[in-house]
């Protein structure tokens, strides 16, 4: 009987809890996939930098009648075009703030867009296109937008109601290229060298002010603008599209830095100071923290910060250098922060203060001056 016992013991079932997770939360129950969602594309990797885009766009931009480098151009658009489709709504801003959105600005005011579409280019544009006008108010308007503006002619694209359903970082490229009556309107700058600055003569002096108050008394008559060198601006700007020429200022810049005799050197600097400076003075003041955040505000700050201002002055710039500073304190000036962006070169770092019209002053200005100064923030 004892031994009945013990094997009826033995048989009695385990404890159901081997395997059993007593700590783990349930997950949601699997469900099958739907057999398709929608997504036609095949997957095609198309890798690019911002670098290399941008390089493409300034040769096209400089080589107008190159065949190869507008073909180039012509896919760095469709590249551009692609990513501002899927970029996050809420981050289009910033994006376009930065440097891809400089590279887009310099593909959308070059010479590409005044070109003849490829037909893949022309369907490419009429699909964008109509969804655009089929339902404006969607939230990926604005990528819709940027995707198809570059594909667009100068003057060829009109929006109704603009000035209410494009936000401000936008409405100013659009007006520029698409709508310059709308510009005037709005009281808009047309363009960044639409607006030329007078540039009459003033007066030779010589010598140079060793501390700059920027605003002094207001003036009732303007000081005239110089004429720093004998084409405009936008001759002038057209050579920082050119990627050597950029690069060989960067180098003229480093040279100076590691050799401040070499006569050349300097000679080629003092006229790189003018170039930038008659930029400066023939853009409108709405335009300059755009052109600011290209190449050429990355050279004019190099050129600030090796401080060749603090060389000697011919007796041609010791001229420029009053008549701009004259224009840079007048509170009253319409170009005064032209003025000081172009008279800021020709003056020693550290040598330069704000006064009370420094308001007056775009506020981007007013951050980046005592950097720009080399005065310690």
């Amino acid at each position: 009987m004892f031994r009945r016992l013990l094997n009826r013991i033995r048989r009695r079932p385990e404890p159901m809890t081997a395997g059993v997770n007593l700590v783990q939360e349930d997950g949601p129950p699997l469900l099958p996939p739907p057999q398709n969602i929608g997504i036609t594309e095949t997957p095609q990797a198309m890798p690019w930098t911002v670098s290399r885009i941008e390089r493409i766009v300034r040769r096209a931009n400089a080589q107008p009648s190159d065949g190869l480098c507008l073909l180039e151009a012509r896919h760095a658009r469709h590249c551009l075009s692609r990513f501002w489709l899927h970029a996050p709504i809420d981050q289009l801003e910033e994006l376009y703030g930065g440097p891809i959105g400089e590279t887009y600005r310099l593909l959308l005011r070059g010479p590409l867009p005044a070109q003849t579409l490829s037909g893949d280019e022309s369907e490419w544009k009429q699909q964008l296109a109509r969804q655009l006008e089929t339902n404006f108010d969607a939230p990926e308007r604005l990528n819709l937008l940027l995707a198809v503006m570059t594909y667009c002619a100068p003057g060829k694209m009109r929006l109704s109601e603009a000035a209410d359903s494009l936000p401000r970082w936008l409405l100013d490229d659009y007006v520029a290229c698409f709508d310059p009556e709308l510009a005037a309107e709005l009281g808009l700058p047309i363009g960044l060298f639409d607006q030329p600055s007078p540039t009459t003569s003033a007066p030779l002096t010589t010598g140079r002010p060793a501390t700059v108050q920027v605003a002094a008394a207001p003036n009732p008559d303007p000081a005239p603008l110089p004429q720093l060198i004998s084409t405009g601006g936008s001759e002038a700007f057209a050579q920082f599209q050119d990627e050597e020429f950029v690069n060989r200022m960067v180098g003229l810049i480093n040279l100076y830095v590691i050799d401040r005799s070499d006569a050349e050197v300097k000679m080629e600097l003092a006229r790189l100071r003018c170039l930038i400076g008659q930029i400066w003075l023939d853009v409108s003041v709405a335009s300059l923290e755009a052109l600011y955040r290209t190449s050429l505000g990355t050279i004019y700050r190099a050129l600030l910060s090796s401080n060749f201002g603090n060389e000697p002055l011919s007796l041609e710039d010791e001229q420029h250098c009053r008549s701009l500073t004259a224009a840079a304190v007048d509170m009253q000036h319409p170009a005064m922060a032209q003025a000081l962006l172009a008279a800021m070169p020709f003056l020693p770092q550290g040598k330069m203060r704000l006064g009370q019209g420094q308001s007056r002053l775009p506020l981007w200005l007013q951050e980046s001056f005592n950097t720009l100064a080399g005065l310690a923030n």
